[in-house]
């Protein structure tokens, strides 16, 4: 095994630079290239945690997250993208203790070569991997929290797939990847120091080799649905510690967006997310169901989302989390949004209740 995954990161190391450097000559001539563009979102939020039955549950923070996304393309079909995120990379050293732009630092959350044409995309480097849809899309200050738990992020690997369909069927897209966890010296970060991921670790995809897996279907722009869109997403993370087990999830979920007048638009989303042997937990089965409603009145909107989770162990206890949001805001003319929300979090017993603030402001080039 030792020998097969050290073979398979060095055959990894070789082969994306060779691939890298054949499109960059092949795209060598192409007017207007190379070029740059990207976007960097800018928030400051802060939070108030309070009336909790957890004795280190309130606190209070205040807290900005800069995300800068890179794109430097070769060719109309070309190109290299990076992520990157400053935000806080740690906890409190003490439980409870309140946070002031404590603890932020900055690292590489994807750095990817990528091919697109109308037909087939590739990609290859440090991605996100494409499972599940309401750790990004759930609306709202809060909405994103519980989901977030099964976002899978900083792997590297590759995939690709391709489009197809038509005018009365739709358009979709079939994906595939296969990765591992991130240990190099991109899992870090700079002006605060994060725990990075160790190979001794262990965990899900935390094996060194590209045995975890995940295979997608997504689609939208029906004939009748036009704002409709689906996604389908299977995925198994190998483990590398003989006293785990390899984690397998399925996740489906759904948004539509829909028009009452010229002025008002509302989107559901559902989306559920079932793991067996959840974190590589022989036994464990972690389930997640999250129910969102995003309504807009001109530069107005208003978000209620809410998430269940529940975990059975393989010992028989059973535990949950379950959380509510509601939160409403304003998006200025100028790119500015300011949302103001309330969250109630039920875990194991202990109730919390938050409110908060966040201003977003997002830079186009």
């Amino acid at each position: 095994m030792g020998n097969q995954t050290v073979m398979s990161c060095k055959s990894f190391l070789v082969l994306v630079p060779s691939l890298l450097l054949s499109l960059l000559l092949s795209a060598a001539e192409n007017d207007g290239f190379p070029s740059i563009s990207g976007t960097v979102l800018f928030e400051l939020q802060a939070d108030a945690a309070y009336d909790s039955d957890g004795a280190t549950a309130e606190f209070n923070s205040l807290s900005a997250t800069i995300e800068p996304a890179l794109s430097l393309r070769f060719s109309e079909a070309i190109s290299i993208n990076a992520a990157l995120v400053f935000e806080p990379v740690a906890d409190p050293r003490i439980p409870g203790d309140d946070l002031w732009f404590d603890h932020e630092g900055l690292f590489v959350e994807a750095l990817t070569l990528n091919y697109n044409s109308e037909r087939f995309f590739l990609h290859a480097g440090k991605m996100g991997v494409n499972f599940g849809m309401a750790w990004d899309a759930a609306p709202g200050i809060y909405g994103v929290d519980i989901p977030e738990e099964y976002e899978i992020a900083e792997r590297i690997g590759f995939g690709g797939g391709v489009h197809f369909g038509s005018e009365t069927s739709g358009q979709h897209s079939l994906s595939a990847s296969v990765f591992f966890a991130d240990t190099s010296t991109l899992a870090g970060s700079v002006f605060t120091r994060r725990n990075r991921t160790r190979r001794g670790d262990g965990g899900p995809s935390n094996n060194g080799d590209l045995s975890s897996f995940a295979v997608a279907l997504d689609g939208s722009e029906f004939p009748a649905l036009p704002s409709f869109r689906y996604h389908l997403a299977v995925m198994q993370q190998g483990n590398g510690l003989a006293s785990e087990d390899d984690e397998l999830s399925l996740a489906i979920g759904a948004e539509y967006e829909f028009s009452i007048n010229d002025d008002i638009s509302v989107t559901p989303l559902i989306e559920y997310v079932d793991q067996s042997d959840a974190g590589g937990v022989v036994g464990d089965d972690t389930t997640y169901l999250t129910a969102t409603l995003a309504t807009t009145y001109k530069k107005w909107n208003l978000a209620l989302a809410w998430t269940r989770k529940e975990t059975d162990s393989a010992g028989g206890a059973r535990s949950n989390a379950e959380q509510f949001q509601a939160s409403a805001g304003y998006a200025f003319a100028s790119g500015i949004s300011v949302d103001v929300g309330w969250m109630t979090h039920r875990e194991d017993g202990v109730d919390t209740d938050t409110f908060g603030g966040l201003f977003a402001y997002t830079l186009e080039f």
